[in-house]
């Protein structure tokens, strides 16, 4: 719940935009696919609520029926892994009617658990058109039937492959007005996430994964706690190969790679007299590999 609130909340940040000028029903209709852990899904869905930006939701569709048949037997791991978005479920929609579906021999164990989170005991199916329905699956091949056509709904799914699967089955169906967004795509977010408080660390540690030294550095650019100064966004580092020095480059993890780094560090290159510069980052703008075309460098 934490990530729900303030600058640091999760996002869903738009990737793709599928659209049919031709589809008479897209106008008013939400179709979302979402791409990211179910947990965080749900966490960015309410940080749009408290925003005012969601719409609120009617319908909560769950679908636990294993991803495969060597799955059957792990109920438990199943549970573990959707019991955060379960319990967070009920804070993005409280009033909305509760749809699980499951096989017929784990109905005893997971009705003890959606009791325990406090999901009506009666839980009744529904059709009405003019719904929002959120769907979650741990099979994502099966959100393709629950995504019903001409339908408002918003489709969370674990993974890119299983994201890209959905698309071209929609768009196989005919379903052709629909957006794919990514729960924790932003550098920022990736970056708490994934190094935390030490970026730092992690610019060190792709240093030394590239195999490079890293240079002498003023004290300054970071804190005793490990975290980056103003001026401090980038490691040096040097390379000795065949003979060659080659300057590398490491951009922080919270940084996206683009024009701007890339000119910092040829000037570098060329203040520094080196042969060559090696950039290594880890969010590139889709449009470096254009930049880095016009440069001829």
């Amino acid at each position: 719940m934490e990530s729900t609130t303030g600058r640091n909340r999760e996002r869903a940040v738009p990737l793709e935009v599928v659209v049919a000028p031709d589809d008479p029903v897209s106008e008013g209709r939400v179709r979302r696919l979402v791409c990211g852990a179910p947990a965080l899904c749900v966490a960015a869905l309410i940080a749009e609520l408290r925003q005012g930006d969601g719409a609120p939701l009617d319908r909560v569709v769950l679908d636990l029926h294993p991803a495969g048949d060597d799955d059957t037997h792990a109920l438990a791991a199943r549970l573990a892994r959707w019991a955060p978005c379960i319990a967070l479920l009920r804070k993005l929609a409280p009033e909305a009617v509760f749809v699980p579906q499951f096989p017929e021999g784990e109905r005893g164990p997971l009705q003890l658990v959606f009791d325990a989170f406090g999901w009506p005991a009666t839980m009744r199916e529904t059709a009405a058109r003019d719904t929002t329905t959120l769907l979650l699956a741990d099979d994502a091949t099966r959100l393709t039937a629950l995504a019903r056509p001409h339908a408002a709904w918003i489709a969370c799914v674990r993974d890119a492959a299983g994201c890209a699967a959905l698309r071209r089955n929609l768009l196989l169906r005919g379903d052709t007005s629909f957006c794919i967004e990514e729960v924790g795509a932003t550098p920022a977010e990736w970056t708490r996430r994934n190094a935390a408080a030490q970026p730092v660390k992690a610019m060190h540690a792709a240093l030394a994964a590239f195999g490079a030294k890293a240079l002498a550095s003023p004290a300054v650019c970071t804190t005793p706690a490990g975290r980056r100064r103003a001026g401090g966004d980038v490691l040096l580092g040097e390379t000795l190969r065949d003979g060659v020095r080659s300057l590398v480059w490491v951009d922080a993890p919270d940084r996206r790679t683009g024009e701007a780094t890339l000119s910092r560090a040829v000037t570098r290159r060329e203040v520094s007299h080196y042969p060559h510069v090696t950039i290594l980052g880890w969010h590139f703008a889709p449009t470096l590999s254009q930049q880095l075309a016009t440069r001829a460098d």
